[in-house]
């Protein structure tokens, strides 16, 4: 018999309605038998509380076996746990429990046990922070990453029923206007054959407002601003000129016929006969290829004919294209008021655009993204373009646009320069258009 002990890293997990930060890691001690198999009775885990994140740390909830309830240990000299009432509601079902379940498990890993031993030790025999290209997704590995992305630190209220609108005296019943909405990102998920998931993500805008085919997707907040200047868009589509001489287009035609289940001994005496016949430019080219090939120097039919095997050249459609949009604001601001609303639209932008991680770290969701539509008249501006959802994928600010610093008595910039750079979610398609007004042509459209 031998006993041995296993320790995890550190985590910062956050508990309880205020998301109050707590700092654990584990230590696992077990009894390995001479044919080493583990005895689950003889397994002891200890959750370690950091207080201040700092210290050697003290033992704060132990748990014998690989179930059943952790038992709390109290502070000396107080009948008070280690472990808040958040942090044991959170041990037994929240994020905490999906910490320590990933401590046992990484340190299990760490020390070379095998499935069964790492089963015998933390209940499991799947390392749900090292899930590999083909590992099955287990329901333990899928119910793990479900609670860290249930615990995702995002900010997803900027806002809501009331817009950021600048300047202060914006009149949106007369003035032109760009408007920027921003959404919660939602993945389109797995698709297969036909159109998958499209709806799930789905997303137009009518009169400035995104209308959303998922109802579960709801507006977390919105900026107006003036239209800036330079104001473009570009549709583009990938061309590639593609070649396909005689020859391969000869075999290319064998195979399918082969594949279509066709007469391919038919089409294979058809192009027999078409080579062999004297003077034909299959042969000629054939024969021109076997002298380059036999003496290791081409350009045979070039020198002898004064020609070139017709490659056929032909410009194919490769692929869509994503398009991007630059948009350029100077924010001067007139008051003290002005001043806090250009603040709060920098901040807005720079926070939604950032990365969104979990309590624990383990997981990295994707930022926020915007519905964007110019607006005339509280409407669509039926002269200019209209977006699908995008990405916000730089935001520039420069604080002293004028090359000089310049502050106001509270501190506040006299001027701002705010470049924003955004990227759609999806290629632009013909039968977005008609979904606009059904072919009427009464808009720009996308």
């Amino acid at each position: 018999m031998a006993t041995k002990t296993i320790e995890s890293g550190k985590n910062t997990t956050k508990v309880g309605a205020q998301g109050v930060e707590i700092t654990t890691s584990t230590r696992t001690t077990y009894t390995l038998d001479e044919t080493g198999k583990i005895n689950p009775n003889s397994v002891k885990h200890e959750i370690i509380y950091y207080e201040g994140k700092i210290g050697d740390g003290v033992i704060a909830a132990t748990r014998t076996g690989t179930s059943g309830d952790w038992k709390n240990n109290n502070k000396p000299f107080s009948n008070t746990p280690w472990l808040g009432a958040d942090a044991q509601k959170s041990l037994k079902e929240g994020a905490l429990k999906t910490t320590t379940q990933q401590q046992i498990n990484t340190a299990s890993k760490k020390e070379g046990l095998t499935p069964e031993q790492t089963k015998a030790v933390s209940g499991s025999s799947n390392t749900a922070t090292s899930t590999k290209i083909g590992d099955p997704i287990t329901n333990e590995n899928r119910n793990f990453f479900e609670e860290e992305r249930k615990n995702i630190k995002s900010r997803d209220d900027y806002g809501k029923n009331k817009p950021i609108v600048y300047p202060e005296g914006l009149n949106l019943n007369y003035q032109d206007c760009i408007k920027f909405s921003i959404v919660k990102y939602q993945q389109s998920g797995l698709k297969g054959f036909g159109p998958g998931n499209q709806d799930l993500r789905r997303v137009t805008v009518d009169g400035g407002r995104p209308e959303f085919k998922n109802k579960e997707r709801k507006i977390l907040g919105t900026i107006v601003l003036p239209i800036p200047g330079g104001i473009s868009d570009s549709n583009r589509v990938n061309w590639s000129g593609m070649d396909l001489p005689d020859l391969q287009g000869a075999l290319a035609g064998l195979m399918r016929t082969g594949i279509m289940g066709e007469d391919m001994a038919k089409d294979f005496e058809k192009q027999a006969e078409a080579i062999s016949t004297p003077g034909s430019g299959a042969r000629t080219a054939i024969v021109s290829k076997l002298i380059e090939s036999a003496i290791g120097q081409g350009g045979i039919m070039q020198r002898e004919f004064g020609a070139i095997i017709n490659p056929n050249l032909e410009l194919l459609f490769n692929s869509p294209d994503l398009r991007q949009f630059s948009f350029n604001f100077k924010l001067s601001p007139r008051s003290k008021t002005e001043a806090e609303i250009v603040r709060k639209i920098i901040r807005t932008f720079k926070q939604a655009m950032s990365v969104k991680r979990s309590a624990s770290s383990f997981l990295l969701q994707t930022p926020h993204t915007f519905a964007i539509s110019y607006i005339f008249k509280k409407e669509n501006h039926p002269y200019l373009n209209k977006f699908k959802e995008c990405a916000l994928t730089s935001c520039n600010v420069n604080y002293t646009p004028e090359a000089t610093y310049m502050s106001f008595e509270d501190g506040a910039m006299a001027s701002y320069q705010l470049d924003l750079t955004f990227q759609e979610l999806e290629p632009i398609y013909d039968d977005d258009y008609t979904d606009l007004d059904g072919n009427r042509d009464t808009q720009i459209g996308y």
